[in-house]
C-alpha cells in the first residue's frame, strides 16, 4: 500500500474523518487526527492539531487544514489510517 503527500490546503481546506482517533506522539506531545477520509475513502492522518472546537468536533492542524470528526471516536481504528500513521516519518507529522 502506498502513502502519498496530501494535496495543498488551498485545494482541500477541510477533511471529514469517520472512524477517527487522536494519537499523541510521545516525544513531542503533538496530537494528530487519524481516520477514514470520507471524501476519498482512504486513511488520513493530520499534521499536529493546533486548536480544537469540541462543540463543533473540528480541529485545525498545523498545515491550516480543518479536520471534522464524524461520529464518536473509533473503538477499532481504521486499518488504512493506522497504516498511514505507522508509515509516516515523525518529521512529516508536524
Amino acid at each position: 500500500m502506498a502513502v502519498w503527500e496530501a494535496r495543498p490546503v488551498a485545494d482541500v481546506p477541510a477533511v471529514r474523518l469517520a472512524r477517527w482517533r487522536v494519537y499523541e506522539v510521545a516525544d513531542t506531545g503533538h496530537r494528530h487526527s487519524a481516520g477514514r477520509n470520507l471524501g476519498q475513502k482512504t486513511g488520513r492522518v493530520s499534521t499536529a492539531i493546533t486548536a480544537y472546537d469540541a462543540t463543533a468536533h473540528r480541529g485545525c492542524a498545523q498545515s491550516g487544514r480543518v479536520y471534522e470528526h464524524i461520529g464518536a471516536p473509533a473503538l477499532e481504528p481504521d486499518a488504512d489510517a493506522e497504516y498511514v500513521y505507522a508509515a509516516t516519518p515523525p518529521s512529516a507529522l508536524h
